[in-house]
């Protein structure tokens, strides 16, 4: 079951006829097994960070769909423009998981990492 509620910020630049999967924050309860989400993130691949999964999630309670990036519109083809990361997920059993996304140059942990931890309730 794909739930087609999507927040504003998400759907501004969408092709919309494209269903859209609801946003993380979006969510303010628990999931039903089945349903799906997204959590987009913004990016910029062109200062050598880019958003990884650090702690995946228990994949009998959540899939990770994978993660696709979109550049921001850029008509005058500006260089270093950024864009968004979107990460799909399906929820999969009963249970909560945690899972962590890491935006990084790669490598050792760095104090410039950004690290974004997330709880998920799927009943």
């Amino acid at each position: 079951m794909r739930i087609l509620l999507a927040a504003a910020v998400l759907i501004a630049g969408c092709d919309p006829a494209k269903p859209q999967r609801p946003s993380y924050d979006s969510l303010k309860q628990p999931l039903a097994v089945g349903q799906e989400f997204q959590i987009v993130l913004s990016a910029n691949p062109t200062t050598g960070y880019h958003w990884t999964m650090q702690t995946p999630p228990d994949p009998k309670v959540l899939q990770d769909l994978g993660s696709e990036y979109e550049g921001s519109p850029n008509p005058g083809k500006m260089v270093g423009m950024g864009g968004w990361r979107t990460w799909a997920f399906k929820a999969v059993g009963p249970g909560e998981t945690t899972f962590t996304l890491r935006y990084s140059r790669g490598g050792p942990p760095d104090p410039g990492d950004e690290i974004k931890p997330f709880k998920v309730a799927v009943k």
